[in-house]
């Protein structure tokens, strides 16, 4: 076999390959840790996405501050945790504290499972006291 073949074949079978598999921890966890970059919108569920494009795309958007660390300038997080605090059939719910320029911050996901995938489908933002998909909403 030629090393094309061996190489096409190769790309094959990684595009094949399915995404690897996640927990609702390590969906938190992962969106913590890009937190420099927007969002992943490969962590969050279809309805939360349309949400957050539809929100993107107003000349005045709704969500006007980094809904994750809760702040208009670079986040500064530290004493970050995160813990399971159900999760049950197609649904999770994951509880993450932090600080953020020395601010206690709280923030409850609610995960479902959506394609064989664990993704965040809202969160509650707290000292904020709403709900990340009424933000982007508008109430």
């Amino acid at each position: 076999m030629n090393r094309r073949a061996l190489l096409a074949g190769l790309l094959l079978l990684t595009a094949a390959a399915p995404a690897p598999r996640r927990t609702p921890l390590q969906v938190v966890q992962m969106l913590y840790g890009g937190l420099k970059r927007p969002a992943s919108p490969d962590l969050m569920s279809r309805r939360l996405k349309a949400l957050v494009r539809k929100d993107e795309g107003r000349r005045e958007r709704n969500l006007d501050f980094e809904w994750r660390s809760g702040g208009q300038e670079i986040p500064q997080i530290t004493g970050f945790r995160a813990r399971v605090v159900r999760a049950k059939g197609d649904q999770a719910l994951v509880e993450a504290s932090f600080d953020n320029l020395g601010e206690r911050r709280f923030r409850r996901f609610f995960l479902i499972r959506e394609d064989g995938r664990w993704v965040i489908d809202d969160a509650l933002l707290v000292p904020e006291n709403t709900k990340l998909a009424d933000l982007l909403r508008g109430k």
